[in-house]
């Protein structure tokens, strides 16, 4: 079988894209984000050097190296230094997504119109300029679209789905 830098194919290409949604790098970006939602009193007690029970979680240090080094570093936007891991991200799963290819009996239906939408949104989190701002919400859209081609993919072949509550 011929080898390829990031693989060949559509659902083999799908499933080493959507192993991204499952790293280390995307638990950071949750957490970044989880942290960024809490109140402003949550958040300073999370941020803490030695934060109380109720507010330590094993990912406080590198949390708070983040707010309190890399987001200066964007202006004091959080917001910017979240699209900034957005975008880092992407630009290291979009890779698999270069040899995608959609079945030609694909083309045309569901599938295909979701996976040509999967691929622009994609493509678009990798833009660095001022006008693209990635968000965490562009970030679920995302994976949310790359389980609605797997599950078409099912409903296609025939297999009875049903959507889980927890991805």
């Amino acid at each position: 079988m011929p080898k390829s830098e990031y693989g060949r194919g559509f659902i083999y290409n799908l499933l080493l894209f959507n192993a991204h949604f499952y790293n280390a790098k995307t638990e950071r970006i949750e957490i970044y984000n989880f942290v960024m939602q809490m109140p402003p009193e949550e958040k300073e007690k999370v941020l803490r050097d030695n934060p109380d029970m109720q507010h330590n979680y094993k990912w406080n240090k590198e949390v708070k190296f983040w707010f309190d080094r890399i987001v200066p570093l964007c202006s004091n936007d959080e917001k910017r230094a979240l699209a900034d891991e957005i975008r880092a991200w992407a630009n290291g799963a979009v890779d698999h997504l270069e040899e995608l290819q959609i079945p030609e009996q694909w083309k045309n239906h569901e599938i295909g119109e979701l996976t040509q939408k999967m691929l622009k949104k994609a493509y678009v989190l990798t833009l660095y300029d001022e006008v693209t701002k990635p968000t965490f919400k562009d970030f679920k859209e995302l994976k949310n679209l790359t389980h609605k081609i797997a599950l078409a993919i099912d409903n296609a072949l025939g297999v009875e789905t049903c959507q889980a509550e927890w991805t």
